[in-house]
Parts: C-alpha cells; sequence; structure tokens
C-alpha cells in the first residue's frame, strides 16, 4: 500500500497499491518496482461545447480523477542491524505515466491537458525491513521516498486552446509505503 501527498493540484493526497522485487548482493539491493495510485478532487474549472475553437464555455463544478502510475529501478546501500532488521537507503529512476479525466456538473468534458506520453522521474528512498519471526521467510516493510516526476504536460501561452494544463514542470511526491514480502533463499 502507498500513501503520498504533492503540491500538484490533481494528485494532492493519492492513495494505491504497488508490488516489488529485491535481489541482495554484496551489501547493496537492487530493487524493482511498480507503483499506482490515484486521487480524485473537485473544483471549479472551464467547461466547452466544443474546444476547438472554444464555443460554448463557461465555469462551472468539476470532478477530476487522475492516477499516475510507473516501474521505478532502484539501488540501495543495505545495513544490517541484526539478524531480523534490515535499513537501506539509496534512490534511483521511474519511467511513469498520468492520466486524467475531468467532468463538468452539465455531464461535459472539462478543461485538463494531459501529457501522452511516458513521464522520467527520480527517487530517494530509505527502506526499513524487519522480519518478525526468526526462521519464518516473511519480512515486513516500510519504506519512505521522495519521488520528483518530470511533467511533459505543458500549455502553449501561443495557443488559446491548450486548456488547464496541472501535469506541468516537475512535481514532489512524498510517499510512505507499508507491506510484507517473503523471502526467498539462496542455493
Amino acid at each position: 500500500a502507498v500513501w503520498a501527498t504533492s503540491p500538484n493540484a490533481e494528485l494532492p493526497h493519492p492513495q494505491g497499491v504497488g508490488a516489488f522485487a529485491q535481489v541482495d548482493a554484496a551489501g547493496l539491493g537492487f530493487r524493482l518496482s511498480y507503483l499506482r495510485y490515484s486521487d480524485a478532487t473537485q473544483k471549479q474549472g472551464v467547461v466547452c461545447q466544443v474546444y476547438s475553437p472554444r464555443i460554448g464555455c463557461g465555469v462551472e463544478g468539476v470532478d477530476t480523477s487522475a492516477r499516475l502510475g510507473g516501474l521505478r529501478v532502484d539501488v540501495l546501500k543495505n545495513l544490517d542491524l541484526g539478524d531480523m532488521v534490515q535499513l537501506g537507503a539509496g534512490g534511483g529512476v521511474s519511467f511513469n505515466s498520468v492520466n486524467s479525466a475531468a467532468t463538468g456538473e452539465s455531464g461535459r468534458r472539462a478543461d485538463l491537458l494531459v501529457p501522452n506520453a511516458g513521464q522520467i522521474g527520480r527517487q530517494a528512498t530509505l527502506v526499513l525491513s524487519v522480519a518478525p519471526f526468526r526462521g519464518v521467510p516473511v519480512r515486513l516493510v516500510g519504506s519512505y521516498a521522495l519521488h520528483w516526476v518530470r511533467f511533459k504536460g505543458c500549455a502553449s501561452a501561443e495557443d488559446a486552446t491548450s486548456g488547464y494544463a496541472p501535469f506541468c514542470g516537475t512535481e514532489r511526491f512524498r510517499e510512505i509505503q507499508v507491506g510484507a514480502s517473503f523471502l526467498i533463499p539462496r542455493q
């Protein structure tokens, strides 16, 4: 499970799920993960009958749902704090996609520019892993991450039809992740 906060108007407090696989070797952890979270917001926005050219536009209440999902690769420096606790710190890169839909009170599509290409990101991650029972290959895992995503959904100042563009520039997401993992021993 993952909970996040960000200054992004469409993803202020997203929640979601993820999965990861990690291989440890020589004091390092190589972690591959996929996280996906979403949020819903309500605010005033522009709704038009036709967007190009802009015909029949007006301001009304808008419901927006947004989803951010991405594949991440991290390299962590692991520190064993006894037989049952491991701390890892490091960072990596991410490849993300963002999807969003906005609907006005009238039922018409609201003004919203969403990038249709992948968004590159980077993250710094701190991971705490605890084996609650000696000899049982299950670990409880908690992590805190700072994730910066460079959104490429910017509006052109010259294009009057480009509209509302909340996915523009670099945004920082603060994430808390909790879950469980199954340890596969090396043979």
